[in-house]
């Protein structure tokens, strides 16, 4: 009598990766992500300044509309805040001066703990404000485009 043994012949495929595949991931997901994030950080700080911008605008409007033969702006910005400007205090400061000839420029001052001064408008610029004046002049220009 003869003995047979049916054994499983097949081969089973192991569905997995291995450790080259994944390392070649982890690198492109790596180099990504370097290149990705700074970019990302900056379009976050562009858009904290044209928050800032238009919140220099409703300032300078405020100043106007109640201008009556000199500008009252104690009101407007305390301590550099501003109560009802849309900029995070933690990002921007306000600060409002007028002079003799009752002309005033108020600015928006980068704050360096939320990295604002970073954003590369500033940088380009060799400074870290905003500011527009009674005559409409805004500086640094090439920031309010």
């Amino acid at each position: 009598m003869k003995l047979v043994i049916h054994c499983n012949q097949s081969k089973k495929s192991l569905n997995a990766m291995t450790l080259i595949e994944l390392l070649i991931v982890m690198a492109l997901i790596s180099v990504l992500a370097l290149v990705a994030y700074p970019n990302y950080q900056q379009q976050i700080r562009k858009a904290h300044r044209t928050v800032a911008i238009g919140d220099l605008a409703k300032l300078q409007l405020e100043l106007e509309a109640h201008y009556q033969g000199g500008y009252e702006w104690e009101y407007l910005v305390s301590g550099g805040r501003c109560d009802f400007c849309n900029s995070e205090p933690e990002r921007f400061l306000f600060e409002i001066n007028s002079d003799a000839d009752s002309l005033y420029l108020i600015k928006a001052i980068a704050q360096e703990k939320s990295q604002q001064t970073l954003d590369s408008c500033l940088i380009i610029s060799n400074t870290n404000y905003l500011s527009l004046d009674a005559r409409n002049r805004e500086f640094p220009k090439d920031c309010w485009q």
